[in-house]
């Protein structure tokens, strides 16, 4: 029961600092496409994720147990790296799922997700939108989910998202307010950190309800592979977090995107 009662006692306590690391990982696809036809192997992701000595991971285009895939993918990174899993669902693919997840080796204590605001132009399809419905709407069904985990007697949220990458300023714009309501981002119940690929700059029009609420996890940029330009950290509420050792990883051919990394330390 007390571990129970602390868990909904926000900003209570003392947390340590979290390593924390946001990666698209294309569906384990390898830019190189080195891993398909073999099962999609995840050994190298596991091997650089371990090299960044993150505590908290979210992960964008993750696909798991499709029929191309043949296995639980986030099962077998939850086990490889010993942490807790929790699957953030966008929709439905080849008898498997297609979205985003969150990987904690801290308890996770609650959870929540939903799909962003989107229309496909053909009745209740969740890919390939096209002409003005792919303007309004976006190209297909993006999701937010949180992850609330008990980090020494103090919870903290974990939210992650995937913004979509070919709607106008106006589809990113609904995609962060669907991240503020379901997160509680306007009055944070618990201390947290929002993360993904959002498809655009950190401090871009797009961005603004974020920047407003919270605070932008800087990194230097300058060699960074890939489109990990649009990879972003945000802390709420604001002036509640100090980040350091703010950097990227490359990441080879293992995706299109390099990990982005901090280290995020509670201002008690």
């Amino acid at each position: 029961m007390a571990t129970a009662f602390l868990a909904l006692l926000p900003f209570s306590l003392t947390a340590q600092s979290i390593r924390f690391i946001t990666w698209n990982v294309k569906s384990f696809e390898c830019t190189d496409d080195s891993g398909n036809g073999s099962g999609f192997p995840i050994t190298e992701h596991v091997n650089l994720i371990k090299t960044t000595g993150a505590d908290v991971i979210v992960m964008n285009e993750f696909e798991s147990f499709t029929s191309r895939m043949t296995s639980e993918k986030m099962a077998d990174l939850g086990r490889e790296l010993g942490m807790f899993t929790y699957f953030i669902e966008s929709y439905v693919k080849n008898e498997g799922w297609y979205g985003n997840v969150i990987l904690s080796k801290y308890p996770i204590v609650s959870y929540a997700s939903q799909l962003h605001p989107y229309e496909n132009e053909t009745p209740g399809k969740t890919q390939g939108n096209n002409g003005d419905y792919r303007v309004k709407y976006g190209e297909d069904q993006r999701s937010v989910g949180y992850a609330d985990i008990l980090v020494n007697g103090k919870t903290v949220r974990i939210v992650c998202t995937h913004l979509d990458h070919v709607g106008n300023t106006q589809v990113l714009q609904n995609q962060v307010k669907s991240c503020v309501e379901l997160a509680s981002l306007d009055k944070p119940v618990y201390p947290t950190i929002v993360a993904g690929d959002m498809n655009t700059g950190g401090t871009s029009a797009a961005m603004t309800q974020f920047n407003e609420l919270g605070d932008y996890v800087t990194v230097n940029r300058s060699g960074i592979q890939g489109y990990a330009n649009l990879d972003h950290i945000y802390t709420f509420p604001k002036g509640k977090w100090t980040a350091s050792e703010a950097r990227y990883y490359n990441q080879g051919k293992l995706s299109d995107h390099s990990i982005i990394a901090a280290t995020l330390t509670l201002n008690d």
